[in-house]
């Protein structure tokens, strides 16, 4: 635990979830014990799932013991790392998540940095939207209406068969290209089986 600029800030490191639960809300229990009498602001920052959050952009739910077990509910605010996906879990805690995309399952959603503001003994916290071009499935900006910023990656899961493949992926990429202007494309070809089964017929009924 730090005094940082009158707030008592709680560090809590990671511990790997499964069978680390325990140990995590153990450890939660002694940060929470060392900030007894501060009458400053209480922070926690944590780095690890939470459970019943959801983690990414499929509604995958987090694993690991609830806010109500962390005793959220006893600090002022708390932030976490780890979860890529930025979001409120709680009344008082959010995760903060990535600054930009690391790879395609963090595709279609916002990344950035976060403010935060104490205004009245309140906690404001604002995602900032990062000006690093995002990434995107395209059945996803078709369905939700959505035109991607400049310089956006794009995928696209093509089906195509094994006589054609170069044609039909080329045919995507220009479809992608003059709907969405000067994006980074990514097609990615998923092949349909074209082949007809032989049938051999054996026997006096043939």
């Amino acid at each position: 635990v730090k005094i940082i600029a009158g707030a008592a800030v709680a560090f809590l490191p990671y511990f790997g979830g499964g069978t680390g639960q325990e140990a995590l809300i153990s450890a939660t229990s002694s940060l929470l014990a060392k900030t007894t009498g501060h009458s400053g602001p209480k922070i926690l920052v944590f780095h690890d799932e939470i459970g019943g959050s959801v983690i990414n952009a499929s509604g995958r739910v987090g694993r690991g013991p609830t806010p109500e077990e962390m005793q959220f509910d006893k600090f002022d605010a708390c932030f976490g790392g780890h979860i890529h996906k930025f979001g409120k879990i709680a009344e008082n805690a959010w995760y903060i998540g990535s600054p930009f995309c690391q790879d395609w399952g963090e595709a279609d959603y916002r990344h950035g940095h976060v403010l935060i503001e104490v205004k009245d003994d309140n906690v404001i916290v604002k995602q900032l939207v990062t000006k690093i071009p995002h990434w995107y499935n395209v059945e996803y900006l078709e369905t939700n209406h959505i035109t991607p910023e400049a310089g956006a990656y794009i995928r696209s899961k093509v089906p195509v068969t094994t006589k054609k493949i170069s044609d039909e992926l080329r045919a995507e990429e220009d479809r992608i290209k003059a709907k969405y202007g000067n994006v980074r494309i990514h097609t990615v070809p998923e092949l349909i089986d074209t082949t007809v089964a032989e049938v051999v017929l054996r026997g006096s009924s043939d």
